[in-house]
């Protein structure tokens, strides 16, 4: 045996009885389960928002993370609303540090604290994700900033932005779209984009007549501004 075969490891064997490359495989341990500290607003929300925090630990838990509960904390410890936002930031800090990840609620931005933990989070080099469905958040501060917007700008970003590049200029995306209403309903003629685009504003109105939900004042607002684009076609 030559000094390749003994660096390969070709025809090589094994005579030591006591060496531990005999010994049973072992198989590795579990990974350990990742830690995830939950953050969102509580000042202002109808009791504190607990409702919230505790159906994300839920949710977290399910997917197999070990949850950080500050609205648990809180209740554990005897909750103070009073309580100063420095006294809460030293409690919390040393739980966001010792994990893996942090959660975050919808409408953290609008939150001292939770902005605050988001920071502190970002330092530390923690992932980032949805509490309320799990997904990677990879700019949550690009978040904060287009929910900052209000519905008529955000419409007017994604009408003028990529929305066109996906599905074309709104006299043909709407057009293509009457000429199927026409053939489906059976009127025997085509639906004109001006009056589909009118409809898509109804059925927005309609939605948002039932209840308040932003995206339906966003979509109205952009089916407005694709019908003036119509009309400045005719």
């Amino acid at each position: 045996m030559n000094v390749e075969d003994i660096r390969s490891g070709r025809n090589w064997v094994c005579t030591m009885s006591d060496c531990p490359c005999h010994a049973e495989e072992v198989s590795p341990p579990e990974p350990t389960r990742h830690r995830v500290y939950v953050s969102g607003p509580m000042s202002g929300k109808l009791n504190s928002n607990f409702f919230a925090f505790f159906e994300a630990e839920e949710f977290l838990r399910e997917k197999g993370w070990d949850v950080v509960n500050p609205a648990r904390i809180d209740r554990d410890e005897g909750f103070d609303p009073g309580a100063s936002h420095e006294s809460y930031m030293r409690r919390d800090i040393p739980e966001i540090v010792a994990c893996d990840a942090i959660a975050v609620l919808p409408e953290w931005w609008t939150s001292r604290g939770a902005k605050d933990e988001m920071a502190v989070a970002k330092m530390c080099g923690l992932d980032v994700i949805s509490a309320t469905d799990g997904l990677p958040i990879h700019d949550p501060f690009e978040e904060r900033e287009q929910a900052a917007e209000s519905p008529l700008t955000e419409a007017l970003r994604i009408v003028h932005g990529r929305r066109g590049d996906d599905y074309g200029p709104p006299d043909l995306d709407f057009g293509r779209t009457g000429r199927m209403w026409g053939a489906l309903l059976g009127l025997g003629y085509d639906v004109l984009p001006s009056q589909v685009a009118l409809c898509m504003i109804a059925l927005k109105l309609s939605r948002e007549s039932w209840g308040h939900k932003r995206d339906n004042l966003t979509d109205a607002a952009g089916y407005i501004e694709t019908l003036a684009m119509i009309e400045d076609e005719v």
